[in-house]
């Protein structure tokens, strides 16, 4: 090293006698050079190909350990915004479950009330609505409720499976609906028993029959809804 101009004057070389020194670039997965990994000596050396080669692997295997702690720390900092986030959208569900809450129990009371009325028994056409109306209501009673509960514990989803009868969730899909005349709803011909959280897969139901209806274009809709031909539980 004393025989190189530009590292002749280094205190390395002049005060720590050091004559020898190898070094490897670190260049990331991005191509940016992050330092150089070297070798010193006081004495000198011939430095063979092997060594190199070791000296390169060397190099890559401290450009992933920075690349990882890199990460680790992305990724930790990624988990706490979410972390953040979750207690905010927990903050806005509770408050707007209590908002939805208060009027349908006011439908309910009211419609409870218009139920006990004389004239509203002696119809039948209107006794059935009205029962209808308190049906529906306690649906969605109990839909937030249960939103509420995956607001708070995000793997609900995943812990609360169990067997359910898929033709009694549809109906009570359908009754929370309000489905056109010109619509036309052909349920499974056969019972089915499904596992799963009947939470999640309530909502994806709710969603594929609304939307068919919403984004129907023809003058009748018939929405089919069926399952392969199979006996016993269907699991998932």
């Amino acid at each position: 090293m004393r025989r190189r101009d530009r590292v002749a004057g280094n205190p390395v070389v002049t005060e720590a006698n050091v004559t020898f020194y190898a070094c490897v670039p670190l260049i990331n997965e991005d191509g940016l050079a992050l330092g150089t990994l070297g070798v010193l000596d006081q004495k000198s050396h011939e430095f063979s190909a092997e060594q190199a080669d070791a000296l390169k692997a060397l190099a890559k295997q401290v450009v992933d350990k920075i690349e990882l702690r890199r990460k680790v720390s992305t990724l930790q900092q990624t988990n706490q915004e979410l972390i953040s986030a979750n207690v905010l959208i927990q903050k806005f569900a509770s408050m707007a479950a209590h908002d939805i809450k208060n009027p349908l129990s006011s439908i309910k009371l009211t419609s409870q009330a218009l139920r006990m009325r004389p004239e509203i028994r002696e119809h039948e056409s209107c006794l059935r609505l009205v029962n209808l109306n308190i049906t529906a209501t306690d649906n969605l009673l109990v839909l937030v409720d249960e939103m509420m509960a995956y607001s708070k514990n995000p793997t609900l989803l995943l812990e609360k499976k169990r067997d359910f009868d898929l033709n009694t969730l549809i109906n009570k899909v359908l009754g929370l609906l309000v489905v056109p005349d010109d619509v036309k709803l052909i349920g499974p011909e056969s019972r089915y028993t499904i596992h799963y959280c009947i939470i999640a897969f309530e909502q994806i139901l709710m969603n594929l029959i609304s939307n068919a209806i919403r984004y129907n274009y023809k003058t009748e809709c018939i929405i089919t809804i069926d399952f392969p031909k199979t006996t016993g539980i269907i699991w998932r």
